[in-house]
């Protein structure tokens, strides 16, 4: 009885990797650039939002949309355009804090989560970002929450309207805005 146990749990520990394996294959792509998939970054937004409310905090969220992306896809590859997403993907990690949360949510598009965070300090951290690496290449958004929306959605939206007011006006811009 015993033998017939181990087999059946050894199988089902192998379907079970399998699975897991197969469920996750699509999100492996993300781990090249160590960043969040979106739909783990909007559950981590949720719970900070939550957080934020508990504790009466604020946040903020920094859009990030770097310009002329397809350009460089069309002229060198989407080879140099993955190498050049995961280089800045690496350098907006180890330029926010270890609290502070990135994501990539779409082809050239960054979010970075800053709980505890006011407009100001987020401010410095883009103009951080745009000094170090990002110079002309890039549009942002900066939205500073003092009192939360009701959804994850309200927010990010929120952020990529300042994202392309910035889009709009020219290069190396940051929008910001407080929602109170």
């Amino acid at each position: 009885m015993r033998k017939y146990t181990i087999f059946i749990l050894g199988l089902f520990s192998t379907i079970f990797i399998g699975w897991i394996d197969y469920i996750t294959g699509p999100y492996l792509v993300l781990s090249l650039f160590y960043l969040f998939p979106g739909f783990y970054f909007y559950e981590i937004l949720n719970l900070e939002m939550e957080r934020a409310r508990r504790h009466n905090n604020h946040f903020s969220i920094a859009y990030i949309d770097l310009d002329n992306f397809k350009d460089i896809n069309d002229k060198y590859g989407h080879l140099v355009g993955d190498e050049l997403l995961h280089r800045i993907a690496i350098l907006i990690k180890q330029n926010i804090r270890n609290i502070d949360t990135v994501a990539r949510l779409g082809g050239d598009e960054f979010v970075v989560l800053m709980p505890e965070t006011p407009t100001i300090k987020g401010r410095a951290v883009i103009e951080r970002l745009i000094k170090i690496f990002l110079g002309e290449m890039a549009k942002n958004g900066l939205a500073s929450f003092l009192q939360i929306p009701t959804t994850v959605d309200a927010i990010i939206s929120k952020a990529d309207e300042l994202m392309y007011v910035a889009k709009q006006k020219g290069k190396n811009r940051i929008e910001e805005k407080i929602f109170d």
